[in-house]
Parts: C-alpha cells; sequence; structure tokens
C-alpha cells in the first residue's frame, strides 16, 4: 500500500470520531485547499515568469555593464591579514 493511502487511513481514524459539523468543515477546507491549487498551475506561474521579462529598462549593453562594475570597484577596501 502507498505510504499516502496510508497516511490518509491514519487521519480517517483518527477523524472519524468528530462531530458532523466539524466533518462538513474539514472537508470544505480540504476542498478550498484543491480549489486553490488549481488556480496556481504551472501555466499560470509560466504566465508570472512571463511578466517579468523586459522588466529591466536599460538600453546598455552587457559589455558595457561589465566595465561599469568593474570602474566602480576600489581596491582600497581589502587588507590581507597575515595568518603566521
Amino acid at each position: 500500500m502507498d505510504m499516502s493511502v496510508r497516511l490518509a487511513h491514519s487521519y480517517f481514524d483518527m477523524l472519524k470520531s468528530l462531530g458532523d459539523e466539524t466533518k462538513l468543515h474539514l472537508i470544505k477546507m480540504l476542498t478550498d485547499s484543491l480549489l486553490k491549487k488549481e488556480g496556481t498551475s504551472d501555466t499560470a506561474k509560466g504566465k508570472t515568469l512571463e511578466s517579468l521579462f523586459g522588466v529591466w529598462a536599460d538600453d546598455a549593453e552587457a559589455e558595457e555593464m561589465l566595465e561599469a562594475i568593474k570602474e566602480k570597484r576600489s581596491g582600497t577596501t581589502r587588507h590581507i591579514v597575515s595568518l603566521d
């Protein structure tokens, strides 16, 4: 028997003594969690990722960006400590 099926049976054994109202509330919560999961499918995640495409609004080429980063570096902040 699959582990998840055994786990479901174990939960059922613990929950079957609950009152009817509590069981209905639990069913509603589980149903809501399934419906919410359907809303966040892979296609929805893909659309979110696609919406980020082109967010960086800069016309600089990669080489220009690298040069700008290198120019901003200063070698005076490093202090090499001897370990002797």
